[in-house]
């Protein structure tokens, strides 16, 4: 038996790894992953002291011992098993891809199928190369569909996540300008994105498309298996927005069915391309409209993602986990469209990260597009700081610079948008206000 069956077989009986000996469960088979501040193999014993049943390391520089396993990349067995566990399951598995919405769709999807399924999906943000296969073994025998959500910094991630998780089916929520740092250019994003229409359109599998997205119908121009949504009413599924102040509602209409009003606990235009997303692959799998409906009623975003807080003072859109160019004007959009008046609205924007050589042409661009809507508001960050030069805008270096200035955050019955990158940590901002 080679190490790949021996793992495998092992998974097979006890159906638990861990990657770090503060999360160990009893059986669980340790990978001693390394990194370039870490290596887990230094670990191995440790794992097993505290019951594991298997450590897999990448270094001869451990006691030799039938219960530990030595490999040239700790990483590759983990993603290998991963792999050959995929093969044993019978479901279908929904991949998801995007540059904004992934999450939120993903968790939309969730709810949905939950309604009539037993469905995984991705826990938190595990959508990488270690997060994707993790994911994987966290389906188990009772489990009827999976969602695995699937991230990219570079060129050839998703293609690498598809061959892990084999995905049956699958969307791209959208594609727009971040982590340009790793990638370099748009065209490159929209090359990794394709790279999941590429892995299912070689398998003839269905892939669920919104199609007033000109750039996913160019991606997917050679694809014979597509299921269309849109908002314009291209296509047989199609939703109108009926109302929008903070929480978005709408009606969604397919062949032979017209839906009531949908009361989401979602802000923003934009997202109602995830929900429909999500009502996309639902109808699909046969999830009953009135189910469907439910579940989107019900759902409410978390983790800083476009949350909606209201606060003694104020109405606070929290929407401080992620940011890049595309995102950050939709949300601004989408605060500029509310039918409050303009000095009720007010915008808290950090740094745009991760946007390489292009970073302070962007955040000088946001600052034009905030003075272009006629928005009311401060900027927190290095990039911010710099990009803003001899300008009257209103910048911070970090968030404890603004918390210190009482003036500024003296804000009384205002609908504030705080929108950042997660390093810049714009959360801590919510008691104040």
């Amino acid at each position: 038996m080679n190490i790949r069956e021996r793992l495998l077989e092992q998974f097979l009986k006890v159906g638990l790894v861990c990657t770090d000996t503060r999360e160990i469960k009893k059986g669980a088979i340790f990978f001693g992953l390394k990194g370039e501040n870490f290596d887990g193999s230094l670990y191995a014993d440790k794992a097993l002291d505290q019951g594991c049943s298997l450590a897999v390391v990448q270094s001869d520089e451990v006691i030799k011992r039938d219960d530990i396993i030595v490999v040239e990349d700790s990483l590759i067995a983990l993603q290998n098993l991963a792999l050959d566990y995929r093969k044993t399951l019978v479901i279908p598995i929904v991949g998801i891809t995007g540059t904004n919405g992934k999450t939120t769709t993903k968790e939309l999807l969730h709810s949905v199928l939950s309604s009539d399924l037993n469905c995984y999906a991705t826990e938190g943000n595990y959508n990488n190369h270690i997060g994707v296969p993790l994911s994987i073994l966290k389906i188990n025998t009772e489990h009827e569909i999976a969602v695995i959500e699937m991230g990219a910094s570079k060129i050839g991630d998703i293609s690498e996540l598809c061959e892990i998780c084999l995905p049956t089916c699958g969307l791209i929520t959208n594609v727009g300008q971040a982590h340009l740092e790793g990638f370099g250019s748009f065209e490159n994003i929209k090359k990794t994105k394709k790279e999941l229409y590429d892995f299912l359109g070689s398998r003839g599998s269905i892939v669920f498309m919104n199609s007033d997205n000109s750039s996913l119908k160019e991606m997917g121009e050679n694809l014979n298996n597509i299921s269309h949504y849109s908002i314009s009413g291209k296509s047989p599924l199609h939703a109108e927005v009926t109302n929008h102040d903070i929480t978005l509602k709408f009606k969604w209409t397919m062949e032979g069915y017209s839906s009531p009003e949908i009361k989401t606990n979602l802000t923003g235009k934009y997202n109602l391309e995830n929900a429909l997303a999500a009502i996309a692959v639902g109808t699909h799998f046969g999830i009953p409209e009135n189910r469907i409906n439910s579940s989107i009623e019900g759902y409410t975003p978390r983790n800083n993602r476009s949350q909606i807080k209201r606060t003694d003072k104020n109405t606070l859109i929290l929407d401080a986990y992620n940011a890049n160019i595309t995102s950050t004007k939709e949300s601004l959009l989408n605060l500029s469209g509310m039918s409050f008046s303009k000095d009720s609205k007010f915008f808290i924007l950090g740094d745009m990260l991760e946007l390489g050589d292009l970073s302070i042409g962007a955040h000088k661009e946001m600052i034009a597009f905030t003075k272009e809507l006629g928005l009311n508001g401060v900027f927190v960050g290095k990039e911010y700081s710099e990009a803003k030069g001899g300008s009257a805008v209103r910048c911070y270096i970090n968030t404890q610079e603004l918390l210190n200035d009482n003036d500024t955050l003296n804000l009384i019955d205002k609908v504030i948008l705080i929108k950042g990158s997660r390093g810049i940590k714009l959360e801590v901002l919510e008691d104040k206000l």
